[in-house]
């Protein structure tokens, strides 16, 4: 994710942590996807600023057609290391695996 990131001198040293306050899922979405994610926290220092700032990602990723089942913006911010590579991984098929295959929609099954 870096490699989208540093256009705004922002890089994730540690998957789990970073995205705990939603600002860098923010980032990343709005970089990666070329849209405006709208209103968030930008210093959120409470947990309902910070779940707030996910959801609005989550929201997002779910409005695109992905599927994020079982995950919630409560994992993303506890920092549940399995749930946040399963959206990790689910971003790098839409965006990543995407630019590179003919048949995408295969891939997204």
């Amino acid at each position: 994710w870096n490699s989208y990131l540093k256009n705004r001198n922002l890089e994730v040293k540690d998957l789990t942590k970073d995205q705990n306050d939603g600002l860098m899922l923010v980032n990343l979405m709005e970089c990666i996807s070329g849209e405006f994610m709208g209103r968030f926290n930008k210093k959120p220092r409470f947990p309902s600023q910070k779940l707030e700032n996910v959801q609005i990602c989550l929201d997002y990723i779910k409005k695109k057609g992905l599927k994020l089942t079982g995950i919630g913006a409560e994992d993303i911010v506890n920092g549940n290391e399995k749930l946040i590579l399963a959206t990790s991984w689910v971003l790098i098929l839409r965006y990543e695996v995407q630019k590179y295959s003919a048949d995408t929609g295969e891939l997204l099954k």
